[in-house]
């Protein structure tokens, strides 16, 4: 609104422009939890950061939603990316508008052993339930990987004695029943590995903890004519059947 002054009463006139926006800055988190699991696994404890964003009429956890992040390659998810993830059809803000207030878990280490990031998920679940009313049930959704470290967290919890208050568990794009990344382009990766610093990036990725138990096939040295897991896949396979598979 411009205001121009003259020898008589001043005079309001109306001034109109359009601008484009560019990018529309990341909301700071109401909170962010230090999560390091009770429960170790191959003697190491798991460890996270959880980003609570409340909805408006909350001033702490009321009515959670938690979400677990999946298969980061370079651990580089942070807020700003893990925002942005879940919010492209403006999902985490109509949760928030619905009451809902989101706690989304980013592991430390997110290749590392399902096991090891499972207890994490466990630690964060009894955390945030100590928070809210008693009566309160929570919803836990898992993205990629986090869905398998939330089938194992839950299972683990409810095989164990430890009570929860999950309403509902939603995975979403998760390898349940394993992961496939062709074995051609696995050994693609063998080749070049000494060749190219780009190749040897991810092969050490397929080489990680985590991508090795969600391969169903994973590549050999020396190669094999036919595609076989890796013994870290059986594992896990194991593991869950004695948790009774799924909670």
């Amino acid at each position: 609104e411009i205001t121009v002054r003259r020898s008589g009463p001043a005079e309001v006139r109306i001034a109109r422009f359009r601008f484009e926006v560019r990018a529309l800055g990341t909301p700071t988190p109401d909170d962010t939890l230090q999560i390091t699991a009770s429960i170790e696994y191959g003697g190491v404890a798991g460890t996270a950061e959880a980003f609570v964003y409340l909805a408006d009429a909350h001033e702490t956890i009321t009515n959670p939603v938690i979400v677990v992040e999946g298969f980061d390659l370079d651990n580089s998810l942070n807020w700003d990316e893990l925002y942005a993830l879940l919010n492209q059809e403006n999902l985490l803000e109509d949760l928030r508008a619905d009451g809902f207030d989101a706690v989304v878990l980013n592991f430390t280490d997110a290749v590392t052993f399902i096991q090891r990031n499972a207890f994490t998920v466990v630690e964060l679940i009894q955390q945030v339930e100590s928070m809210i009313d008693p009566g309160t049930s929570v919803a836990l959704a898992g993205a990629s990987m986090g869905g398998l470290c939330s089938r194992y967290a839950l299972a683990y919890m409810e095989q164990n004695g430890l009570d929860h208050r999950v309403r509902t568990l939603l995975s979403f794009d998760s390898p349940q029943n394993g992961a496939n990344i062709p074995l051609g382009i696995q050994y693609w990766l063998f080749f070049f590995a000494d060749e190219a610093a780009e190749a040897a990036q991810l092969l050490a990725l397929l080489n990680t903890p985590a991508a090795r138990q969600m391969l169903v096939y994973h590549y050999t040295d020396p190669p094999t004519p036919t595609g076989t897991a890796d013994a870290l896949r059986g594992q896990l396979e194991s593991d869950l059947l004695a948790l009774g598979d799924y909670p």
